[in-house]
C-alpha cells in the first residue's frame, strides 16, 4: 500500500504543481489507469487527491474555477467554431483580437484591495500551487485599484535570455522556466529572469469597468502591467490576410495563437452559459509542413513485446525542436502507407510532429522483418509486429516484467532486469525465482570482470524475490511459461476452475478459451521440456 500511495501522491503533486504538461483530460485518465491498476474506486483516488492537496503547505484554491481553451488547427475554423453557438447565430463577430499564445506556465494572479495576494498555477482547474514567493519578484506588489482583481497570466522565459543562460542545459526556454520554478533552491536573481504577460483579467471587473476586450489593454497599462502581444482583425478579409508574423515577438517562445471576441458583453454572455470553457476564446495551432525523405527503416521494441518501425528522416528543425525519425505506430500502418527508403513525405508540426506522407514510388516496403534483439524474423499479427522466438530476449523480459507486476512486486527493477538477461543470468523467465543460482552466476562473472559491479541492486532484487515466493500460485507458474495470446486473468481463472485439466495437459475441454488459445497451450505443451519445466515450477513454489 506504501508504494502505491507514494507513486500516485507523486503524479499528483508533480500535476498541481505544473510539472508535467498535460491536458486534465489525460490527467484523469491516468488516475482511473492508477484505480484499475491497484483495485481502488475513482472515490479513493479523489480522497487520496485531496489529502494530498491539504498536506501541500502552499496549495490553495482558485477564487473562480479555471476553464480550458478549445483548440482548432485551421484559421478557417475560427468563425465556425463561435457560430456552432446559437448565442452567436446572427451576430456581427468582428472585431476578434488575436493574441500570441505563449508556450510557458499559466498562473493566475490575485490582488486584494491593490496588494499581491497570490499567485496559483492552473493545477487541476479548482486548485493549484501558490507562487507567490516567485511571482512577487517580478510583478507590481501594489497596484492602484480598491478593489478585488484576478489575473489570468502567463510565466515564461524569453528566448534572449535563455540563449544567454541556459541553452547549454536545457532543451527550450520552456524547460528552463520550469527548472526554476520547481527548484526551491532558485535565486532571486533566477526569478528575474523570468517574465509575466497577462492574457485576461476577472470577469466581475470587466463587467464593471470596460466594454471592449481592448480597454483591458489600456486598463493594465495604467496598473504598470503588460498584455501579451495581439493584433485587431476587422472584418474576414483581414481574417484571411492574417498571418501569426503580425504578432510573433521573436523574443517569446510561442505555439500559436488565440482568438478572443472584442465585446465583453458577448463574453460575458458566453462566460455564464458554459462552465467547462472559455467559449469567447478558441486557441489556434496552425499545422507547419516539412518535406523531407526516408533515409533508412529501423525497427524497435515497444510496449507489450510489440515490434515498431521507425523510419530515419532528414533532420527537421522548429524553433528548439528537433526531429530526425519518426514512429510509425504499427506494422500494418507502416505497410498499408507504402512507405519505403527514398520514399518523399511531409512531417506535420502542430504542437507535436504528427506523420504525414507524400509517397513518389508506391512500393510496399521490401526490406527483412528482422527483431531487434534476436535477430529472428517476426510475423505480422493483429497488426503489430511480433517476434514468437521463445528464446528472445525481449519475450523474457516482458513475461518477467508482467509477472512482477500481476503477483504484486511494483519495485522488481526493470534495469536489473534486462542486465541480468543480456548476461545470461537469466536465460528463461522461471529463472528469477532461482534466487540462489542467480547470486552465484553474478558472483562468478564478478569475479572475471565481466561486468559492472552492481551488487547492492542484485541483492535488493533477490530479497525482493523471495518475500513473494510463497504468495506464487499455479496459475503464476502457467503466466511464466509465455504461452501466446492468453492473458493473465484467463490463465487465472482456467487454473482455477480447470485445475485437474491443467495439470493433466488435457486443454481440448476447456470452454472458456477459445480455439486459437486451446491450439496454442496443445502446441507449447507437447513439447516435453515445456511440460518438465511447468512441473518443476509447480512442485517447487507452489504449495
Amino acid at each position: 500500500m506504501i508504494l502505491y500511495y507514494q507513486k500516485i501522491k507523486q503524479y499528483i503533486n508533480d500535476y498541481l504543481s505544473g510539472v508535467l504538461n498535460i491536458s486534465n483530460f489525460e490527467y484523469e485518465v491516468q488516475l482511473k489507469q492508477f484505480a484499475q491498476q491497484y483495485n481502488l474506486s475513482m472515490d479513493n483516488i479523489k480522497n487520496l487527491e485531496h489529502n494530498f492537496s491539504l498536506t501541500k503547505i502552499d496549495f490553495i484554491p482558485h477564487i473562480n474555477k479555471v476553464r480550458r481553451i478549445i483548440k482548432v488547427y485551421k484559421k478557417h475554423d475560427i468563425i465556425p467554431f463561435f457560430l456552432k453557438c446559437k448565442l452567436l447565430k446572427n451576430i456581427d463577430l468582428f472585431p476578434l483580437i488575436f493574441e500570441l499564445k505563449i508556450d510557458g506556465m499559466m498562473i493566475v494572479i490575485n490582488y486584494n484591495n491593490g496588494v499581491l495576494e497570490s499567485a496559483i498555477t492552473r493545477g487541476n482547474l479548482y486548485s493549484g500551487e501558490n507562487m507567490l514567493d516567485i511571482v512577487k519578484h517580478i510583478i507590481p506588489n501594489n497596484i492602484s485599484i480598491i478593489d478585488r482583481l484576478e489575473l489570468r497570466c502567463e510565466i515564461f522565459m524569453s528566448t534572449i535570455t535563455y540563449n544567454k543562460y541556459f541553452a547549454n542545459k536545457f532543451n527550450s526556454a520552456r524547460h528552463a522556466m520550469l527548472s526554476i520554478v520547481s527548484n526551491k533552491k532558485s535565486s532571486i536573481e533566477d526569478y528575474l529572469k523570468l517574465n509575466i504577460l497577462v492574457h485576461d483579467i476577472d470577469q466581475n471587473i470587466k463587467n464593471i469597468f470596460l466594454k471592449q476586450q481592448t480597454d483591458i489593454m489600456c486598463f493594465l497599462n495604467k496598473i504598470n502591467l503588460s498584455y501579451v502581444p495581439y493584433v485587431i482583425v476587422n472584418n474576414e478579409n483581414d481574417l484571411n490576410n492574417f498571418n501569426i508574423d503580425l504578432i510573433d515577438d521573436k523574443s517569446i517562445l510561442h505555439d500559436g495563437y488565440v482568438v478572443k471576441i472584442n465585446n465583453l458583453r458577448l463574453q460575458n454572455l458566453l462566460y455564464e452559459s458554459y462552465s467547462n470553457e472559455y467559449r469567447y476564446s478558441v486557441a489556434i495551432k496552425e499545422i507547419i509542413s516539412f518535406d523531407s525523405v526516408v533515409k533508412n527503416v529501423i525497427f524497435q521494441i515497444g510496449k507489450e513485446n510489440k515490434i515498431i518501425p521507425i523510419i530515419e528522416i532528414d533532420l527537421i528543425k522548429y524553433g528548439n525542436l528537433k526531429c530526425n525519425n519518426l514512429s510509425m505506430y504499427s506494422m500494418n500502418f507502416f505497410l498499408n502507407e507504402r512507405i519505403n527508403i527514398g520514399s518523399k513525405i511531409v512531417v506535420f508540426f502542430n504542437g507535436i510532429f504528427v506523420y504525414g506522407y507524400n509517397n513518389t514510388n508506391h512500393e510496399q516496403y521490401n526490406g527483412d522483418l528482422i527483431c531487434p534483439l534476436c535477430f529472428h524474423s517476426f510475423v505480422i499479427r493483429e497488426k503489430h509486429g511480433i517476434c514468437e522466438n521463445a528464446l528472445c530476449k525481449n519475450t523474457i523480459i516482458s513475461i518477467i516484467k508482467a509477472f512482477s507486476k500481476n503477483i504484486g512486486i511494483n519495485r522488481m527493477g526493470t534495469n536489473t532486469i534486462e542486465a541480468l538477461c543480456k548476461m545470461n543470468i537469466i536465460n528463461e523467465p522461471e529463472d528469477i525465482l532461482n534466487t540462489s543460482v542467480i547470486l552465484e552466476k553474478y558472483n562468478q562473472q564478478l569475479e572475471q570482470k565481466n561486468i559492472k559491479n552492481f551488487k547492492k541492486n542484485i541483492i535488493y532484487f533477490c530479497n525482493t524475490i523471495n518475500l513473494y515466493i510463497k504468495k506464487i500460485k499455479i496459475y503464476d507458474c502457467l503466466f511464466l511459461m509465455g504461452v501466446s495470446r492468453i492473458s493473465y486473468e484467463k490463465i487465472k481463472l482456467i487454473c482455477t476452475n480447470y485445475k485437474s485439466n491443467i495439470m493433466s495437459f488435457n486443454f481440448d475441454n476447456i470452454k472458456i478459451l477459445n480455439k486459437l488459445q486451446i491450439n496454442n497451450l496443445n502446441l507449447f505443451f507437447n513439447n516435453d521440456k515445456n511440460k518438465k519445466r511447468f512441473l518443476d515450477l509447480v512442485n517447487n513454489f507452489c504449495n
